[in-house]
């Protein structure tokens, strides 16, 4: 997990149909949103989530909507494997936030606290390998965003020669003048097998979490097939 200090931030969280990992690029790819790009769907249903950790850090990932009330994002986005429980802390999602001129946050669509969190049975076993396989999780809110009304497909079993993803990084980026904004990557799929997609696009920390998929033909509808994910130690 990357650690920030409370003005900046950074990192983690995987997947719906299967597990994602970026395969390291010499090009970089990602391109920075803006508060407008941000505000339509796709890219309004992808959100920053956050929460307060040591030391007056603060640790950032991805997380995007599948329906009203719920996220999906990473395992450990929500549950201390080693450790054995669900981060305590209280976590913030802010869907289709963006960078301000003045270089915060800033949450056009409203922010929401976490209200439940969950993960799945293997992520919570730290007997279970490979834990990167199993490192997805969802966050539930009570109150719905009003101006969110079409939300991620999820698509199972589904197979792509292409990847595209959006997020919010925050270690690394080309351009830190960015940071906040939600970058999108793109790249193509390697190969798929055993849960994993393996694809050439660019991922660092925060952006875990980010939903991978691929547009509908002849449509601007995307078709999630999975969660971006870190390597992290958790």
């Amino acid at each position: 997990m990357i650690r920030l200090t409370i003005a900046t931030a950074g990192v983690l969280c995987l997947a719906a149909g299967g597990f994602v990992s970026a395969d390291e690029t010499p090009c970089e790819e990602r391109t920075p949103t803006d508060c407008a790009w941000a505000s339509v769907y796709p890219f309004n249903t992808i959100g920053n989530i956050h929460w307060p950790i040591e030391d007056n850090l603060i640790a950032v990932g991805t997380a995007f909507l599948v329906s009203p009330h719920c996220a999906l994002t990473n395992g450990h986005c929500v549950y201390k494997r080693k450790a054995g429980e669900y981060i305590s802390a209280e976590q913030t999602f802010v869907p289709g936030a963006c960078r301000t001129s003045w270089g915060g946050i800033k949450s056009q669509l409203g922010w929401r606290t976490v209200a439940h969190k969950r993960t799945n049975n293997k992520w919570a076993d730290t007997s279970y390998t490979p834990k990167q396989g199993v490192d997805y999780g969802a966050i539930q809110i009570i109150c719905p965003f009003s101006e969110i009304t079409t939300f991620m497909p999820l698509c199972f079993g589904y197979e792509s020669n292409w990847a595209q993803m959006s997020g919010y990084p925050t270690a690394d980026l080309p351009d830190a003048n960015r940071l906040w904004d939600q970058w999108i990557a793109y790249g193509d799929v390697i190969y798929t097998a055993n849960r994993w997609v393996r694809y050439d696009a660019r991922s660092t920390g925060g952006a875990s979490g980010s939903p991978v998929w691929n547009w509908r033909t002849d449509s601007l509808l995307a078709d999630v097939y999975a969660i971006n994910s870190c390597i992290c130690q958790v």
